[in-house]
């Protein structure tokens, strides 16, 4: 025990200060400052220090748990209120409404280049329409054009839906389709791109029941899913998606080998412009509102939601397997 000019109390050790207070009158004479040295209350051993700091780092992790806990809540009620909206898109929509501008264009220009690959390969086959056995007896440069196009449609779309997400619930445009031809369609739209990475893509399941939806609605999720199992699974892997009737729904789900999804990431990436920090390392390229979008569709559209699960156990070349998956209610679509 050691005392200061200023009559404070401390222990050191090496050029540590471990602890130190002060004493209660500095103008005791030494003999009375020993007999409050002695006293319980002024007595400092190192198990006091050591419950002391004990008790402090206990403090402290309380503190930063209760700080993450208000955080997260505040962050889950700024989303969930769509607040977002008017903080981040409002000082930035003039600015996204001319991005965005040439959308039109865009969208004319590609429809004009889809119109004559499909005029070129229907005279070329004469084939009445075009399926992957017409596509067969085409050059690769058509079947290029064919699928990019098609691609590029996909991604206006999805544009579209950033620009104005009203026209996704237009009871107008509802129709009867089968989520299996969907998911196979976009199988076929990214076939160039799976191939050039050498993944193949496995389809399963039973699915006869159709949903009465707006397809182009639908479709961002399965293109959502799609691109990004392509975009972030290793070479030469295995995308496998499941489609099958169960009881009062279809279960959908697809499942890769992508970056591993940190705890408190499992939430956040259905977040408008939130990518994982293993996905930003993969894959520099991305808007971060593909799976907002889709979890929107799936909630809003669907009355589902989109859950994301992780098998630690199954990696391969450090991706962890992943899979994504819905459920659509039946009697949701009656």
């Amino acid at each position: 025990m050691l005392e200061c000019s200023y009559g404070l109390n401390y222990i050191k050790h090496n050029t540590i200060v471990l602890f130190g207070f002060c004493i209660k009158d500095i103008n005791n004479s030494k003999q009375k400052k020993k007999r409050l040295y002695d006293s319980p209350e002024c007595t400092v051993t190192n198990s006091f220090i050591d419950n002391y700091i004990k008790h402090s780092d206990e403090l402290l992790k309380n503190t930063e748990s209760e700080i993450a806990q208000q955080k997260s809540s505040t962050l889950d009620n700024y989303v969930s209120n769509n607040m977002y909206k008017d903080n981040f898109f409002n000082p930035i929509k003039n600015e996204l409404q001319k991005n965005l501008s040439f959308l039109h264009d865009y969208q004319q220009i590609n429809s004009t280049i889809i119109k004559n690959i499909n005029v070129s390969i229907l005279e070329k086959t004469g084939a009445e329409e075009i399926n992957d056995d017409i596509l067969k007896n085409c050059s690769h440069e058509e079947v290029a054009i064919y699928y990019a196009s098609k691609m590029l449609d996909e991604k206006i779309t999805l544009a579209k839906a950033i620009q104005d997400t009203s026209w996704l619930y237009r009871e107008d445009d509802y129709k009867s389709f089968r989520i299996y031809g969907c998911f196979l369609k976009y199988i076929r739209i990214y076939k160039l791109k799976s191939e050039a990475k050498s993944i193949k893509i496995n389809v399963s399941g039973s699915n006869q029941f159709d949903i009465t939806r707006n397809p182009k609605a639908f479709s961002i999720i399965p293109h959502t899913l799609i691109d990004n199992a392509i975009k972030y699974s290793p070479k030469r892997s295995t995308i496998s998606v499941y489609i099958n009737d169960e009881d009062g729904h279809i279960y959908i789900s697809v499942t890769s080998f992508g970056p591993k999804i940190l705890e408190y990431e499992s939430d956040k990436i259905f977040q408008p412009f939130f990518r994982g920090m293993s996905a930003k390392e993969i894959e520099e390229d991305g808007s971060g509102f593909g799976l907002f979008l889709a979890q929107k569709i799936a909630t809003e559209h669907l009355n589902s939601r989109i859950k994301v699960q992780q098998d630690i156990k199954q990696t391969l070349n450090g991706h962890i397997e992943t899979t994504f998956s819905l459920k659509v209610p039946l009697r949701y679509n009656e």
